[in-house]
């Protein structure tokens, strides 16, 4: 065996065995390994294939040996250095080139703690269960596991479905429809109608009074004939009263023989029916099809209930029902969120804002197709199980929800969403599709703006621009090579300029300069300065995006708060460094906040009081813009976790909580609101149970979170101490920067010190600033300062008659003689402030026309 004794984790110590050929012979899919170790602790066993990709499973360590068999599915796809289309598939034994082992911050181990971990001998062989794949048979409410929950009824202990789609709306439903007896969310029978004609019926339990019975041998006598209705109902669930009501129903016929139908459309007010329709329609055996209801028209404001009725010879085979809400377009009234001396505010009273990113329970256990057609989409969103979600939210203390809103169909969806969050008095942090800016996408954020209604809003906490970005590893950077070369260009003067004051060469690929590899970004060295450059590059070319995007969505909203969550694999996490994920600073001058993200915290606040380094960082970045802590959370595994894995999520939660009052910040959301199996990530972050019992890390976050809101943080009293900062000097950026600074960080807050960061430009102008570049190498005359950056807000042309604004590429059309003036808008990205009188430091604007020099 192997002893491995690590006395305090920063990030990946793992060891790394290649293969010839893999050590799986024909056959063989199990891995079998022996550990033991620091109890509460995991180390990370990966498996990587011959095509690069990474497979990745999480061993728990106990004080005694433990063996762990793990199958395939087992190891979960990472997706850093993968390639993208092996997402959604499994690990490919005989396809393995290199095994790797060792514990990692955010998989299971803890950062800064001793570790250590034995390993026995490590085999693999061959799955007695290879040809027994009905042991576990998909059947959607029923089986594998993660599709049912435990929860109570009447004091006793059963598993129920986790609620699925209902077929709601007009959206075709391609799967099946979920249909409960009794409470939605605890039903006494539930029935999954599937696309074949086939029912999948569950009785939680056997005991059921008369009326329960009566209605379970209804169920089952209407579903002999095989026809069910598979979706039907309104094109969405909201509508105007201008909008004409289109009813549509899909249908599905699992009998021997052809069937002449009747569907029958009844539209309720309270009791009083204000509408119906009706249609024929022959369905063939096997066969699914869609029938409309004539003569669709408005209908006027108001909640209407709408019931489905589908008759063979005047017989009952299927009923289906669902609401709608037609509502007058208005923009609700009420204070926004706004940003006043570095805090959120509402009303002009400080605000601090804790929630939950938010998905309904009905995205557990969700296959993958389904998962990602997203839960807002019309085939998906269910309102009652919203409502109740919304509720125990709100239930808990929380004020804020994080929602993601990418596609056209799902804005009847959000502005419903809206009004029941409005109700709940809970704020919506809303995620914009088509916001990134690498890849804005200006049509789809407009309407999405304007069919969600969400301009002016006030429930609108803030637009979300960007998720998680990054550049990825070398291979995937290389797409911005040519941006990188332009950028050089514009800094250095040219290639060479900039290799001379860097002390190195840039990589090369088929003889031009690529972007840094990624032993160059993880580690620090003598390329140090290179790829200080390459992340100011970074920097710049995010912030050039950020401005488009902030400036487009600042025309249709323009009280809007604008974020973008920055944190992928846990802000300044050296797992996120290979990826080039983008730093606080990238955009900031153009955000209303900063967004860290809180992946890789141990799971005490001893040992994660550093973290809170992070949020000084975001402020400093944000030039004393507010900070929000945007995703943070921990996985339970399978099957509700083990007392283990609970104990470290609640953990965690705590632990971020108590280091964002002891940082100073200003809101956190975890992640996520959901228990239960997610399938593609196969990790359950979730706060609620599928059952809906709250998690107590929810509980934790939500009375810490309380404090706050009564008491303020708890940041330190009396003169900040300054501590000094420098991406530059580590090539590690970020992370070297908080390994550097934790000491005197953890000092000054034992001391109850307030902290406040600072950097030798900080408080300076272009006088004063220290004269040196990006990477501290002396200002020769070209190269980029390090403490002054600048972009062009925008050009505005007047002329006699007329004028025109434009933006960095437009073009403006002037009549030919007319005498122009130009108005040129600068944004100070920097941190020294600009001198426009004469002399040493002065700053002034230069541009050409034709061939003349304009200052």
């Amino acid at each position: 065996g192997l002893l491995v004794q690590i006395p305090g984790l920063t990030g990946w110590d793992t060891l790394t065995a290649p293969f010839g050929a893999s050590p799986f012979a024909e056959g063989d899919s199990l891995t079998v390994i022996d550990v033991r170790g620091t109890p509460g602790e995991a180390i990370t066993l990966e498996w990587k294939e011959q095509d690069g990709s990474r497979w990745i499973a999480r061993v728990p360590l106990a004080t005694s040996w433990t063996r762990h068999v793990l199958e395939p599915t087992d190891f979960e796809f990472w997706p850093d250095g993968s390639p993208a289309t092996r997402a959604g598939g499994h690990l490919n034994p005989q396809a393995v080139r290199a095994l790797s082992f060792g514990p990692a911050v955010g998989h299971g181990a803890t950062r800064g703690k001793a570790i250590e971990y034995a390993v026995g001998p490590i085999g693999v062989g061959p799955s007695p269960l290879a040809d027994r794949s009905w042991l576990q048979p998909h059947l959607e409410t029923l089986s594998p596991w993660y599709k049912q929950a435990v929860t109570t009824i009447d004091k006793r202990a059963v598993r129920v479905p986790i609620p699925r789609q209902r077929g709601l709306t007009a959206a075709a439903e391609m799967d099946g429809r979920y249909l409960a007896l009794g409470n939605l969310l605890k039903p006494f029978a539930s029935r999954y109608a599937t696309v074949a004609g086939a029912a999948l019926v569950w009785l939680p339990d056997a005991t059921l009074g008369a009326k329960e019975s009566e209605q379970v041998a209804d169920l089952l006598r209407r579903g002999g004939e095989g026809i069910f209705v598979l979706n039907s109902g309104p094109r969405a669930v909201v509508l105007d009263p201008s909008q004409p009501v289109e009813l549509a129903a899909r249908l599905t016929h699992g009998g021997a023989a052809a069937a002449d139908l009747q569907v029958n459309w009844q539209v309720f007010q309270g009791s009083k029916a204000v509408r119906e329709h009706s249609a024929a329609v022959t369905l063939q055996p096997g066969a699914m099809r869609g029938v409309t209801a004539p003569n669709p028209a408005p209908l006027p404001a108001g909640d209407y209930r709408l019931q489905t009725s589908v008759t063979l010879a005047g017989k009952l085979v299927d009923v289906a029902e669902t609401h709608l809400r037609v509502v007058v377009p208005t923009t609700p009234s009420g204070q926004r969120v706004t940003v006043e001396g570095g805090r959120f505010a509402v009303d002009g009273k400080r605000l601090f804002l804790h929630g939950v990113n938010f998905w309904p329970r009905y995205v557990s256990g969700q296959e993958r197709d389904r998962y990602w057609s997203h839960w807002l989409s019309p085939r998906n969103y269910d309102p009652e199980v919203v409502e109740a979600d919304l509720k125990a939210v709100a239930g808990l203390g929380m004020n804020l929800v994080s929602v993601q809103y990418n596609a056209l169909d799902q804005a009847p969806a959000m502005r419903d969403l809206l009004a029941r969050a409005r109700r709940h008095g809970l704020w919506v942090n809303v995620y914009l599709g088509g916001a990134h800016p690498l890849s804005f996408d200006p049509l789809l954020v407009s309407r999405l703006l304007t069919e969600g209604r969400l301009c002016g809003d006030p429930t609108v906490f803030a637009y979300d621009l960007a998720w998680e970005p990054r550049l990825g590893v070398h291979q995937e950077r290389r797409r911005y090579d040519a941006a990188w070369r332009a950028w050089l260009d514009e800094q250095y003067g040219s290639l060479a300029a900039a290799e001379v004051a860097w002390g190195t060469a840039a990589p090369r690929e088929a003889g031009q300069a690529t972007n840094p590899l990624d032993e160059q970004i993880t580690s620090d060295g003598p390329h140090r300065t290179m790829v200080a450059a390459y992340r100011r590059f970074v920097d710049d070319l995010a912030s050039r995006g950020y401005r488009r995007v902030v400036q487009y969505i600042q025309r249709l909203d323009p009280e809007a708060l604008l974020g973008a969550r920055t944190g992928y694999g846990g802000t300044g996490q050296p797992g996120a460094n290979r990826v080039m994920a983008y730093d606080l600073l990238a955009g900031a001058a153009w955000l209303s906040f900063t967004s860290p993200e809180g992946y890789g915290l141990p799971p005490t606040f001893e040992e994660g009081r550093r973290t809170g380094l992070v949020t000084h960082y975001g402020r400093w970045a944000g030039n004393g813009a507010p900070v929000f802590w945007s995703e943070f959370g921990a996985s339970l595994g399978p099957r509700g976790g083990t007392p283990e894995t609970r104990h470290r999520q609640e953990g965690i939660w705590e632990t971020m909580l108590r280091v964002i009052s002891d940082s100073d910040a200003d809101a956190s959301a975890g992640w996520w609101w959901p228990g239960g199996w997610r399938i593609d990530e196969r990790s359950d972050y979730g706060v609620m149970a599928p059952d809906g019992t709250i998690r107590e890390s929810a509980r934790i976050g939500a009375r810490l979170a309380k404090r706050i809101q009564e008491s303020g943080n708890d940041a330190g009293r009396g003169e900040p101490v300054r501590l000094n900062i420098d991406r530059d000097a580590d090539a590690r950026g970020l992370t070297g920067l908080l390994e550097r600074t934790a000491e005197g960080y953890l000092k000054a807050r034992a001391e109850g010190r307030p902290v406040r960061l600072v950097t030798a430009g900080t408080g300076t102008t272009t006088a004063t600033m220290p004269l040196v570049q990006v990477g501290n190498v002396p200002y020769q005359g070209t190269g980029p300062l390090k403490y002054a950056n600048a972009e062009v807000e925008g050009v505005r042309a007047e002329w006699p008659g007329g004028s025109a604004e434009a933006n960095t590429g437009d073009t403006i059309a002037v009549p030919a003689g007319a005498v122009c003036r130009l108005i040129v808008r600068l944004r100070n990205t920097g941190e020294a402030a600009w001198l426009n009188s004469s002399g040493r430091g002065a700053c002034r604007l230069e541009t050409t026309h034709g061939a003349a020099a304009i200052t």
